[in-house]
């Protein structure tokens, strides 16, 4: 509330001192519009700072009932844009109830979902949930359709459901403290402050996803992330008597192993059942494998036969008993040729040894699912043989460097992040960076001396400038002053911390009047005006110190999407190539006329500009410029890879629709 009336305060000020500055330049000279332009805009930005101050102050009163809204109006628009197959009521998946709390035993309950098991808890007092399960059985897609449920069921002064991947806590910082930030960064609330009020209150009920994967396999379980976070749940949340309501989801085999150790206080235990042959037909049947009088289709019947079972299942409904192989058989059986006609018959199934079949299915998936996916709309990517070897480039990279910290940071073994791409393509990608960054600036120099537009001294203060903008965010901004991490502008900080603001802009005040003051020492002296307006900018170049800030790992891909930072390290890159223009404008326009200024200055600051700021984006087409000849354009090649269900969406990164899909590519 009050950033665009804020922003336009700081446009017009900045207006009315450009005006005020350089009416004594050429084009301003003996005028009398730069100084009533100069008290208009003045005015005009005193007047909108003060109604942004009245409305900041305005939205940060609100009550309970009012923030509670706010949060559950977030919440519900994450869940519109999960996709619908998430929320298929035919392909219910049945759980077994074991009840873990102190005093009661384990036993079969008559609710047949996940949301009445958690309706009957609720109803009981007890709202703490852990949802465990084999590889594939559908933990995450079971704690987004209890969100939804619960979104959909929700009345005032009901916790809102917000799923977040658990994988990404730091457990060296107070869970709280974790949960209000990341409510924070997914803009589910105004800011931190309320974030916090929300958590404290016990608004917001945590759905954790992936317990499991904190920890790298072979990491022992005392040392182990999972660990320690299962220790800080139970000891900070909750009150004294009662335990705060929160949903986790784990692998079963891991959590039975951390449950020697520690268990999630007075949590009951939802265990995801193995497909049966009801629940496999289903498939089946929802994959439109039936004739239109409900009888199987010829070539489906042996298959069909197979997985009508009953008591212990056949050898080939044991491999295909969870939601993951099933999607793998339909995929794959599902392809046609350009006549339609079915390319596999499934009955080869029938012959095949048993615990050949997943590797079979796997083998033969992203040759399926790139022909499925361009029967209903042609794209560039027809050739499965090209996408397998991409996708295994990107596997095999993350097999073999998962873990490993490259330039201060840890290359994760997961997820693809397009801003943290980089490094599969080795250390040539920082010979090309260094290159794009000393060019941008050459025609600057080049200009300069050679053919005299500018003085010298001109050229070396511009490039002194926006190399501070540029640089200085990232060295004396950022946590990393080695990994180019996308930035983006928080205006809020403006309000939300006015004092450090202004020690910035005095050190960065007094940083450029030390930079002015060396070169004056070489080329004389310079007019008041002159150094007025360097501190001055220098004053500007602390506010954008200010107001940038990392983009940070959404973990929730409903909230955000992978281009996400790239596009705010874009938008940020470009505010300061436009900062560095009117900068430059100001200086030239001493030497030069405005009009001649505006020229010269856009033509040779604001790629320069936009390149030193946009760090990110520069590494990212450095990138691009390294694997043009091998690789495609990643960002639509992996939308597509998610249109073509190879890949899935997980915050700002890109994530193999299943760990067995990842695992067989790297090999």
């Amino acid at each position: 509330m009050g950033i665009i009336p804020l922003t336009s305060a700081l446009v017009f000020g900045a207006a009315a001192g450009a005006m005020w500055f350089f009416r004594g330049s050429k084009a301003l000279k003996n005028s009398p519009f730069a100084d009533v332009a100069a008290v208009s805009l003045s005015a005009l930005a005193i007047c909108l700072a003060f109604y942004s101050i009245y409305l900041t102050f305005r939205s940060e009163k609100r009550d309970s009932a009012r923030l509670a809204h706010l949060l559950k109006d977030q919440a519900d628009n994450a869940i519109r844009s999960m996709p619908k197959s998430y929320f298929s009521e035919e392909l219910g998946i049945e759980v077994k109830l074991r009840l873990e709390t102190p005093g009661a035993s384990g036993g079969a309950s008559s609710a047949r979902t996940i949301s009445e098991h958690y309706a009957a808890l609720s109803s009981t007092g007890d709202s703490r949930l852990m949802i465990i399960g084999k590889a594939g059985a559908g933990k995450t897609v079971s704690g987004i359709q209890l969100a939804a449920h619960l979104l959909k069921k929700w009345q005032s002064g009901d916790p809102v459901p917000v799923q977040i991947s658990i994988s990404s806590w730091n457990t060296d910082v107070p869970f709280q403290e974790w949960l209000a930030e990341q409510l924070d960064e997914r803009r589910l609330v105004p800011n931190l402050r309320v974030a916090r009020e929300i958590v404290e209150k016990r608004m917001v009920l945590p759905i954790l996803d992936g317990l499991d994967e904190m920890d790298s396999a072979g990491v022992p379980v005392r040392e182990q992330r999972a660990l320690k976070a299962l220790r800080r749940l139970n000891s900070e949340y909750g009150d004294r008597d009662t335990k705060a309501p929160i949903v986790l989801t784990c692998r079963t085999d891991r959590y039975r192993q951390l449950s020697r150790k520690v268990r999630l206080s007075g949590a009951t235990v939802l265990e995801l059942q193995p497909l049966d042959s009801s629940q496999q037909l289903k498939f089946l049947r929802a994959a439109g494998l039936t004739e239109d009088d409900g009888t199987w289709q010829a070539r489906w019947v042996g298959v069909a036969g197979a997985l009508t079972w009953s008591g212990s299942p056949t050898s080939l409904a044991r491999q295909l008993q969870t939601p993951w192989r099933m999607a793998l058989l339909t995929t794959v059986y599902a392809e046609v040729d350009d006549e339609y006609r079915p390319v596999r018959d499934p009955n080869h199934l029938l012959a095949m040894s048993a615990h050949l079949v997943p590797e079979h299915l796997l083998g033969l998936y992203v040759r399926a699912a790139t022909t499925n996916a361009n029967s209903i709309s042609k794209s560039r990517y027809v050739d499965h043989g090209k996408v397998e070897d991409w996708l295994s480039y990107v596997a095999s990279y993350m097999k073999l460097h998962g873990g490993n910290i490259v330039w201060g940071r840890v290359i994760s073994s997961d997820s693809i992040i397009l801003h943290r791409m980089w490094p599969l393509a080795g250390n040539a990608v920082r010979s090309i960076d260094t290159v794009l960054s000393f060019l941008s600036t050459l025609p600057l120099m080049v200009v300069a001396t050679r053919h005299e537009v500018l003085p010298e001294w001109s050229a070396i203060l511009i490039i002194a400038v926006f190399m501070s903008i540029g640089n200085g965010l990232h060295f004396f901004g950022g946590d990393s002053r080695t990994w180019p991490d996308p930035r983006r502008f928080h205006l809020r900080a403006v309000v939300e911390n006015p004092l450090r603001m202004l020690f910035r802009c005095l050190g960065a005040a007094l940083g450029a009047y030390l930079v002015l003051l060396v070169i004056s020492a070489y080329y004389g002296q310079f007019s008041l005006q002159v150094w007025v307006f360097v501190v001055l900018s220098g004053a500007l170049m602390g506010a954008t110190l200010h107001v940038s800030r990392e983009v940070v790992d959404y973990a929730q891909a409903s909230v955000t999407n992978p281009r996400h930072p790239l596009r705010k390290d874009f938008w940020f890159g470009v505010a300061c190539a436009v900062s560095a223009w009117v900068v430059a404008t100001g200086i030239f326009s001493i030497d030069l006329g405005m009009a001649q200024a505006v020229l010269w200055s856009g033509l040779l600051v604001v790629v320069p500009g936009f390149l030193l700021s946009a760090r990110a984006c520069r590494m990212y087409l450095a990138f691009r410029i390294r694997t043009l000849l091998f690789l495609p354009s990643m960002g639509r090649f992996l939308d597509w890879c998610c249109k073509a269900g190879l890949l899935r969406l997980e915050g700002v990164g890109y994530q193999f629709r299943h760990r067995e899909l990842q695992d067989h590519l790297a090999v």
